[in-house]
Parts: C-alpha cells; structure tokens; sequence
C-alpha cells in the first residue's frame, strides 16, 4: 500500500494556505516561512501559537525528499517527478497538522 496522499493534484501552494488559514483560527501569531536555497521551494513553517497567554514558537519542517524515498520504495510510478513529491508531502504535512490541531480543539492533548 502506497503512502496517503500519493494520488494528490493538490497543489503545494493550497495544503500550506490551508495550514496557515488553520494555525491562524487556533491563535496564530505569526507564521514564516524558510525557503529551500535553489529551488524557491518552503522547507518549512515556522509560527507562533498563543498557549496559556504567551507565544510559543514552532518549527515544522517539510522533508519532501523522505517522501521521495518512501515512494520510490513503494514502487509509485513518479517518485522521481519532484513537484509531484513536493505536492504529496506538503499534503501529508496537512493532513498532521489538522490531526493535531483536532485532538488539541478536543482536549486529547496539551500543547506544551
């Protein structure tokens, strides 16, 4: 079984705005974004979330090239097409982050 997501035609440019539109409903401060150095690609989202009245700082980092491992491995035809690999990991990414924020909006988990 391929890993989710591999089917996406989900741009990159959509999953990050969806992210950003969800950090920024559960307290945002801030969001940055850290470029790839050559490609122009975002290799990760750094934000701000309000927790117990004060920001604390996050670091998420987007490692496409990982999911372009697992992929080949798992024998997907465009493993090796690296936009494709880009959509599909910052879908997974997506997926996480709404995951997360879902079990934090219920009280399952804390935030530290």
């Amino acid at each position: 079984m391929a890993i989710k997501n591999y089917t996406t035609k989900v741009p990159a440019h959509r999953s990050i705005a969806e992210i950003q539109d969800t950090l920024v409903k559960h307290g945002a401060t801030g969001v940055l974004y850290k470029y790839e150095q050559g490609t122009g690609r975002i290799e990760a989202l750094q934000f701000l979330l309000r927790i117990k009245n004060q920001d604390v700082a996050f670091s998420l980092p987007v490692p496409w090239r990982k999911f372009q491992r697992v992929l080949e491995i798992q024998q997907v035809r465009r493993w090796n097409d690296e936009e494709y690999v880009y959509h599909v990991a910052w879908r997974n990414i997506r997926d996480w982050v709404m995951a997360q924020l879902a079990l934090y909006e219920t009280e399952i988990v804390e935030m530290p």
